[in-house]
């Protein structure tokens, strides 16, 4: 079970949503729009670091939580600075609509 203290919440993350725009020409281009600013945890359970070493791009999985946050999805993605957090899952804990977690990706070169 999580239960949020005042000092768990210590990162500033973004969370962003994307949208595709088509130009007159037929272009689509896909943006990224900052929807909000959150403070989260953020903690690496596993990364491929041998991948990273041996010049190939390797890839890190993240555990982000935040306080309850409900229109939050998996097409939607955090930044903290100049690294991107993917987000692969939601999850409303225990159904309490008390705190989120979410299961994300961040490549590693």
């Amino acid at each position: 079970m999580y239960r949020l203290q005042s000092g768990d919440l210590r990162e500033r993350i973004n969370v962003q949503s994307y949208s595709e725009l088509q130009s007159s020409t037929g272009v689509v281009s896909r943006t990224w729009a900052t929807d909000n600013t959150r403070w989260a945890s953020i903690k690496q359970l596993s990364g491929n670091e041998a991948m990273a070493h041996q010049g190939q791009q390797g890839e890190a999985v993240y555990e982000i939580v935040m306080r309850y946050y409900p229109s939050l999805t998996t097409d939607m993605r955090f930044t903290r600075g100049s690294e991107v957090y993917h987000i692969r899952s939601v999850d409303n804990h225990e159904q309490r609509n008390h705190v989120t977690v979410c299961i994300c990706t961040r490549e590693v070169s």
